[in-house]
């Protein structure tokens, strides 16, 4: 019955079908022979559960309308049962507001009609922790009292109840008190002396540890080999390990006594949790350690102990969608007690700011008053995205410790945020007065730093810190204030370098550990910066800094990913092929990627040719993400590309059924799916449907889409299409459009549009040249008489204009090349390499060219020139294949076949 409402629940409300729930209650409730009023309560508990799903308060209020309908046609039908009773009262206890004071109420009235038992002391218990009075301790106490007349099992239940009563209110030492008293009336309840073991293990408390212990091993009749003893043995091992306590060689000593335990009682859970946590702490082995929770769980109800350890690794591991997931088995009633700090965390990261920060208040209320925790508080304000609560958290944290510089500059900062002059200003003025004249310069430049007066910040931070520079806090801070300036102002920025390579430098020689936060935070910056710098050599240096692997088990993963995500932009192969490993081994680790690393490897499986796994994985990253369209459409391209046609006007028409806003998208690829098939006349029937009905006079956007409408004809290579449509395109147009000068040029009638490139010159010269040399190397073999006098006149302007321009010449040696006047195309490009100011980009086109001309012309006296050309154009742009097809051909030219053969192998794998 409980998985079929679990079941219902799962649904969306609008598909629930509880009609169908009732009729089985009703069945269970007849062939148990249950009294009718049982099918009234299941029913009413069901309303409950209902209601506490819901997001709705009207709804919520609807369904406890209906769960007390049923308790009342209940306690009509029999207003003797005691369960009906019990269950009125529980049912209030849970209705927002008053209930629970309400439920108190009732059960006073109830009491004497059912009478004082250990049930109804429990009921009360429970009722007394969902009040949450002030005087909670002294409630719970007066449980107790009064029942030292009964009989001592049911003395003991009592003082049980009462013990995790406290312990759920994080009353610890009344908790073992209580459990203790437990014991002297029941000395052989191994439950009790477990849970008494559990408060020790939880608050790491040796001496309660030991006392436990001497408890289980006098009720398993002193045999230590006993499987509850050993777990009471390996948990112990377990936190003394963590606390340094124990030694390794004892930790694996149990370690050992575990395997052992788990031989003789495979279906245990509670010992793979054990394992689980060996793992973790033992071998630092995270994935390891969440594998054995998620066994722990397979073979039995779920672990508290477990799932808090489980919620805190994942959430360390940065995965917060599953540590949500596991979160949502605890009781939400015991998010901060149990879980803690971690909790507000993970829903917060969720986006769940209002509970998130509902349970932050809630664990800062239970630890003692401290900067720190007020501190901690302002932090989680912060991810909720409340300044205001924030800044509160920030000043009560001011107000406990004064003299803390970094708990005023965090004031300052929300202040400023908020746009808060008047509390900026005071809040200035009570930090000089607060801090010592050592702490006031750095907060002064805060304040400048805030307000954008950079230079002033600039030159207060540089003498306070003079001297110190190379230490690695100071260098950090230094290094984030110049990236800070950097946002504004990109030359000031590029002063961080000097300071993060302080923080490498140190690392690197051994004055600075390479786990320090300091150290890993450098080596992410360092390596952030590489990779907009951009540049095969770049990636190469950002990759080198995220591979040390220091830092912890979280900081290597959260590395790993970052490598992949660099890599899989690179287009060479090898570093495609990487990525698509290292997700491929977080996947494993970790059950599930993000989105976006979902989508990733996705597209990086289509791009080395494993479509296999690539429409696996790419299909399951829908179905996680509906409603992405980006994703949709890069699964479209996928499956026409690779020729599956009826798949693709299958996702062509679910994606048409997402919005008008799809609709564009969907013919687009509808022209792209019928030329692919090798239906033309239903390519341009779509391409017309495209097209503007009308052109609106001065319309951008009618004229931006009807060039588009021209690059997608010419994209699935009708290009007769292309060329009429760019034909109107240049007439609408004031000046000659360089895209429809080259499309017209490329694939209109011989001759064509060559004029049209040379008038495009006059406001667009780069563009029209570059496109004048695809032209070239397209169409002049069809007549040379025709291309080669406006090719040689439009470069002879183009350098007439700015004769040392890099780009043009490189362009005058591919001229050159396509006249197959090699020698001339060779002194061109030696020439522009001899230059040392060419940019880096156009140096590497200059050097693929220089040496296939160097391999396709036989030149056997330079084939050591044009290995060397080919190999540093791969260290700057890294062996994508069209520098490893050109380095094929000049392994062939020099005999080196097999060498050949593996570059061209690689290029193969991944498109140019």
């Amino acid at each position: 019955m409980s998985d079929l409402i679990a079941e219902e629940l799962d649904k969306p409300e609008a598909r629930q079908n509880w009609p169908r729930v009732y009729e089985e209650i009703d069945k269970m409730v007849r062939e148990q022979n249950q009294p009718e009023t049982r099918s009234l309560l299941y029913r009413a508990q069901v309303a409950v559960q209902r209601a506490l799903q819901s997001d709705s308060e009207k709804r919520k209020a609807e369904l406890f309308k209906e769960a007390r309908s049923n308790i009342t046609r209940a306690y009509q039908i029999d207003s003797n049962d005691t369960v009906t009773i019990m269950a009125a009262i529980r049912l209030l206890a849970l209705e927002p507001g008053a209930g629970p004071a309400n439920a108190l109420k009732l059960y006073e009235r109830s009491v004497e009609k059912i009478g004082d038992t250990p049930a109804m002391r429990t009921l009360l218990a429970d009722l007394l922790v969902a009040n949450r009075s002030d005087r909670l301790g002294d409630e719970l106490a007066a449980v107790t009292a009064g029942i030292e007349g009964w009989d001592k099992a049911q003395q003991a239940v009592v003082w049980s109840t009462v013990a995790s009563k406290y312990y759920q209110s994080g009353m610890i030492d009344e908790a073992v008190n209580a459990l203790r008293r437990s014991l002297e009336l029941s000395e052989s309840s191994l439950p009790t002396a477990m849970f008494l073991f559990d408060i020790g293990v939880q608050n790491h408390d040796e001496s309660i540890m030991e006392e436990a212990q001497q408890h289980v091993l006098r009720i398993v009749g002193g045999k230590k080999s006993d499987t509850n003893y050993v777990l009471t043995e390996v948990k112990r091992r377990i936190i003394g390990l963590s606390v340094g306590a124990v030694s390794r060689e004892e930790a694996m000593e149990g370690r050992a006594m575990l395997d052992a335990a788990i031989d003789a009682r495979p279906t245990w859970s509670e010992l793979y949790v054990l394992r689980g946590q060996f793992a973790a702490l033992l071998d630092n082995d995270r994935e390891t350690a969440l594998a054995n929770f998620r066994a722990a769980r397979e073979r039995g109800r779920a672990n508290l102990n477990a799932l808090v350890t489980e919620v805190k690794l994942l959430a360390e591991m940065g995965l917060y969608e599953e540590a949500l997931e596991t979160l949502e088995m605890i009781p939400s009633t015991q998010y901060a007690s149990v879980v803690g700090r971690t909790a507000a965390l993970v829903l917060l990261r969720n986006g769940r700011h209002e509970e998130g920060i509902k349970v932050a208040q809630d664990v800062v209320d239970l630890e003692k008053p401290s900067y720190v925790a007020q501190s901690w508080l302002g932090e989680m304000y912060r991810l909720a995205d409340d300044s205001e609560g924030a800044a509160a958290a920030f000043r009560r944290a001011v107000q406990m410790n004064p003299t803390e510089p970094a708990i005023w500059n965090e004031l300052v900062g929300l202040y400023m945020r908020l746009n808060d002059g008047e509390n900026v200003a005071s809040t200035m003025r009570e930090a000089h007065l607060a801090l010592d004249e050592d702490y006031l310069p750095p907060l002064t430049a805060k304040y400048y730093e805030l307000f954008g007066r950079w230079d002033s910040a600039e030159d207060i931070y540089l003498a306070f810190y003079r001297g110190r520079e190379a230490e690695p806090t100071v260098a950090r801070q230094l290094a984030q204030f110049y990236l800070a300036w950097g946002r504004t102002n990109e030359a000031q920025g590029k002063q961080a370098f000097k300071y993060i390579n302080f923080i490498l430098r140190a690392a690197d020689e051994g004055d600075l550990s390479p786990s320090s936060p300091n150290a890993v935070w450098a080596r992410r910056i360092a390596s952030s910066m590489f990779e907009e710098m951009g540049g095969y050599q770049n990636v190469v240096k950002a990759v080198k800094l995220l591979e040390v692997e220091a830092g912890g088990p979280q900081v290597v993963q959260e590395n790993q990913q970052r490598i992949a995500a660099v890599l899989s932009k690179r287009p060479d192969p090898a570093s495609q092929q990487r990525a698509v490993r290292i997700y491929e081994d977080l996947r494993k680790s970790r059950g599930q990627l993000t989105e976006a690393q979902g989508i990733e490897l996705g597209k990086l499986l289509f791009t080395v040719g494993d479509w296999k796994e690539c429409r696996t994985q790419i299909e399951y990253a829908i179905a996680q993400h509906p409603d992405n369209v980006a994703l949709r459409v890069t699964y479209i391209t996928m499956l026409i590309e690779k020729r599956e046609y009826a798949d693709a006007e299958r996702w062509i028409a679910r994606l048409q059924e997402m919005g008008p806003e799809t609709a564009d998208r969907a013919s687009q690829f509808r022209v792209r799916l019928a030329a692919r098939k090798g239906d033309m006349t239903a390519a341009r029937r779509f391409l017309k449907s495209l097209m503007p009905e009308k052109v609106r006079a001065g319309s951008e956007q009618d004229l931006r889409r009807i060039e588009g409408v021209a690059g997608l004809a010419e994209a699935v290579e009708d290009y007769e299409t292309a060329v009429a449509i760019m034909r109107q395109f240049a007439k609408l147009t004031q000046d000659v459009p360089t895209s429809a000068a080259r499309v017209i040029a490329l694939y209109g009638p011989e001759g064509e549009g060559l004029d049209m490139l040379k008038q495009a010159m006059r406001s667009d010269m780069d563009n029209a040249l570059r496109a004048a040399v695809e032209v070239y190397r397209r169409r002049r073999h069809e007549s040379p008489q025709t291309y080669d006098p406006v090719l040689e006149e439009m470069i002879t302007a183009g350098l007439r204009d700015d004769p040392e321009a890099a780009r043009r010449l490189q362009m005058r040696g591919e001229i050159y090349e396509i006249q197959e006047s090699f020698d001339k195309a060779i002194d061109a490009y030696d020439r522009l390499l001899a230059r040392d100011d060419v940019p880096t980009s156009i140096r590497a086109e200059v050097l693929n060219n220089l040496a296939y001309v160097l391999g396709m012309a036989g030149r056997s006296e330079r084939m050591n020139d044009a290995l060397e050309a080919a190999n540093r154009a791969i260290e700057i742009l890294g062996p994508i294949s069209e520098i490893l097809d050109t380095r094929a051909v000049v392994h062939m030219a020099m005999g080196a076949y097999d060498k050949a053969v593996e570059d061209m192998q690689m290029a193969v794998l991944v498109g140019p």
